[in-house]
């Protein structure tokens, strides 16, 4: 046997924590950057050197034009059907191949742009990271402006009034107003004049001086709209949204935001703070609420008293939360519903006994709504793209070693790598009936998870079995020790296994001949957006896959039936 501390084969690469694993190739490396991004690192590599590991395997995907446009139509994928936690790895992934050095990559990323940078706030994302990687080309000006002319008038209305600017860290901020003048953009009809007329004037009617550039002479020039101009935008179907935003900027009264949102639907970024009644979140509610805002304002609407037992609200957003298709739709993402859920009742991860617990997250001046927690746990399930269970027998094994205790994402307090595994686990859990869930670093825990678990319960049980190294070949020795047929093992790990006397791969080949299970398959989840696995890519019968993308267990499913 030999140990994972040294090479089995020449096809492996030495992972951070000293062991030797294979190495997935650069498009499912893309994937894990993605899907997981690197935003927290990970226990044995800073999030600097992982964003450094990840910007070189995607600008070496570039240098071949097969292989970038492959990358590209991956990038929009993802971003496209919701798969990752946030949509800025793919925006950054765009920028990169925007400003590379293939002409064929750098062309077909331009000409995509819309589809991964769908709103304003995307977009100013994008340009904030091209402005660090490029110059203004022809290209991207093009680009912008066709991202402005091609989306329809009603809906760019709308994103320059919730999105009119937005400012990167590290960055400058960027606006409407600053993209047009950047890209000379001509309106192509008299209303988007006026809507132009409105980003760069802005509401009001005033005078400013203006520097004649042939004569050097400084005039008066009036900008801005009168009263009576602007108020014709009141009853115009494609540029009312825009009266509206601003009617609801100067409003004194909740009433006035109730009508506004009655007749006209706007969002919460239109209306002051100060006037965020009941009534106007429960008519928010009743207007059809974007699933994403509404997730994101579960607090402030039990603060408001919007949210309680039996009230219209908490029946509109439990019925909300429980339609699958809508979730879907609004490409809400399982990490989403989680951060909402730890947000609105932190208490369900407090019990968790971890030093990354973070007791000034405890609710202040609500009490959260059991139905509305419920709600929240159930959208959890149902935002993974739909699988039915396999009927295979199935191991999920959960590493619980210490190096899955440090924080997963920055937008989740108190949860970490091996809490956010055990969720995912969950998923498998209630879908596959014959499966069992098992923890493990170098030695085998029994996390006595199971399928009727809560979310709470079963991220508390695998932090509090929390320990020890690295083995991820443990899973396969305790099927080999209790004469366990295993259709399947799903492993979730950040792959830096080291510990083991014997190489993963090659325990699993001896356990197939021991069990006369030649199809037996490892399925390697990935919970880091490193490139190691311990899942042979060779090997026709193990699956490279990243943890928590929305598609995993529908994947997972289709490669244990064998359709792929």
């Amino acid at each position: 046997m030999i140990p994972q501390t040294e090479k089995a084969n020449e096809r492996q690469v030495l992972n951070n924590a000293g062991g030797y694993v294979y190495q997935v190739d650069g498009l499912e490396q893309l994937r894990r950057f993605l899907i997981l991004g690197t935003e927290i690192g990970t226990f044995y590599i800073s999030e600097k050197k992982l964003s450094k590991d990840n910007a070189k395997n995607i600008t070496k995907l570039f240098k071949n034009s097969t292989s970038g446009i492959a990358a590209i139509d991956e990038i929009i994928r993802v971003s496209d059907e919701g798969l990752a936690i946030k949509n800025d790895p793919a925006i950054f992934a765009m920028a990169l191949a925007a400003s590379c050095e293939n002409d064929d990559v750098r062309k077909y990323a331009l000409k995509n742009l819309s589809k991964v940078c769908r709103i304003s706030t995307f977009l100013f994302t994008f340009i904030s990271f091209c402005d660090q990687l490029r110059g203004w080309g022809r290209g991207l000006r093009n680009a912008i402006t066709d991202w402005y002319l091609n989306m329809p008038l009603d809906k760019l209305a709308y994103q320059v009034c919730k999105y009119p600017q937005r400012r990167v860290e590290g960055c400058q901020p960027w606006s409407h107003r600053d993209l047009l003048r950047k890209t000379h953009l001509t309106p192509n009809s008299a209303k988007m004049n006026t809507l132009f007329k409105y980003i760069v004037e802005g509401r009001d009617l005033k005078t400013k001086d203006v520097v004649n550039p042939k004569t050097g002479k400084t005039v008066h020039k009036t900008v801005g709209f009168t009263d009576a101009a602007f108020n014709k935008l009141k009853n115009d179907e494609v540029l009312k949204y825009v009266w509206a935003h601003e009617e609801a900027k100067k409003a004194t009264s909740a009433s006035e935001i109730v009508s506004l949102v009655n007749d006209y639907r706007i969002g919460r970024e239109s209306i002051p703070n100060n006037l965020f009644t009941d009534k106007v979140w429960t008519t928010m509610l009743e207007n059809g609420m974007p699933m994403t805002a509404m997730i994101r304002n579960i607090r402030n609407m039990t603060k408001a008293g919007t949210l309680a037992p039996l009230s219209n609200g908490t029946r509109l957003v439990v019925n909300a939360l429980s339609d699958e298709t809508v979730l879907q739709k609004a490409r809400i993402h399982p990490i989403s519903v989680l951060a909402a859920l730890n947000a609105y009742a932190p208490t369900k991860f407090g019990n968790v006994n971890s030093y990354w617990y973070d007791s000034s997250a405890e609710p202040e001046g609500y009490t959260p709504v059991p139905q509305v927690v419920d709600a929240l746990e159930d959208a959890f399930y149902k935002s993974f793209k739909y699988v039915e269970s396999t009927g295979k027998n199935i191991l999920i094994a959960v590493d619980v070693s210490g190096s899955m205790s440090r924080l997963m994402e920055a937008g989740i307090k108190n949860m970490s790598y091996c809490m956010a595994a055990a969720a995912q686990a969950m998923v498998f859990a209630r879908t596959e009936k014959n499966s069992y869930v098992m923890g493990f670093a170098h030695k085998f825990r029994d996390l006595k998870i199971s399928a009727r678990d809560g979310l709470e319960t079963a991220m508390t049980k695998a932090q509090d079995g929390n320990f020890g190294s690295t083995d991820c070949s443990l899973p396969v020795r305790w099927a080999m020790q209790n004469n366990v047929d295993i259709d399947a093992f799903l492993v979730l790990s950040d792959m830096e296994t080291f510990y083991g006397q014997v190489h993963t791969d090659q325990l699993l080949n001896q356990y197939r001949s021991k069990r006369n299970l030649p199809e037996a398959k490892m399925i390697a989840i990935g919970m880091a957006s490193n490139s190691y696995t311990v899942a042979d890519p060779k090997d026709r019968n193990s699956l490279n896959i990243v943890g928590f993308s929305a598609d995993t267990p529908k994947v997972i499913s289709e490669f244990i039936r064998g359709s792929f």
